[in-house]
């Protein structure tokens, strides 16, 4: 049972990440994605977060870096989903995408240089990249579909690491 449920979290990233650009970018840029759904969507990520956080096998060098990633995003998570539910509610949904664009930076640039794969800094400057593109559009000046550019530059940067650290594993 420990190994299978092992194998799912190994794969289920592969799957979550592009998913999850996909509900930024809709829920940010279009009306598709009504409030509830959102929160829900919140929700279901923090908790997701939390079991890779407590993972026992989430130390090292390389697992250990996307650990405090994955802990600063529950964090941020966690305040996007409490300001979803609030009456008076803040938007955050640009601080939550943005550290969520930036915070991975760091764990791929470590995975990178544990394990002598220089594609991991093209991860990086492509989550970089989007962080930087997300944030220059809340600048009024700036068209906003740079911010939905920046979604997509990021969210293809990560999920093309993940997809390669799933491919990797597979092939051990």
């Amino acid at each position: 049972m420990r190994q299978t449920f092992d194998r799912v979290l190994s794969v289920v990233p592969v799957l979550l990440v592009p998913a999850a650009w996909t509900l930024a970018a809709l829920a940010g840029y279009t009306p598709l994605v009504a409030t509830d759904a959102l929160a829900v969507a919140l929700g279901v990520m923090s908790a997701l977060f939390l079991v890779f956080v407590v993972h026992p096998e989430m130390r090292g060098p390389v697992l250990g870096a996307w650990r405090r990633v994955i802990a600063a995003g529950l964090v941020v998570t966690a305040v996007g989903l409490v300001d979803q539910l609030s009456p008076a509610a803040t938007p955050t949904h640009l601080a939550v995408v943005a550290v969520w664009l930036a915070a991975p930076v760091y764990g791929l640039v470590a995975t990178g240089r544990a394990l002598d794969l220089p594609r991991y800094r093209l991860f990086a400057a492509a989550s970089f990249v989007g962080a930087a593109l997300l944030v220059a559009a809340a600048v009024p000046a700036v068209p906003a579909a740079t911010g939905l550019t920046g979604i997509a530059v990021g969210g293809v940067g990560q999920t093309a690491s993940v997809a390669d650290a799933v491919w990797r594993q597979t092939r051990e």
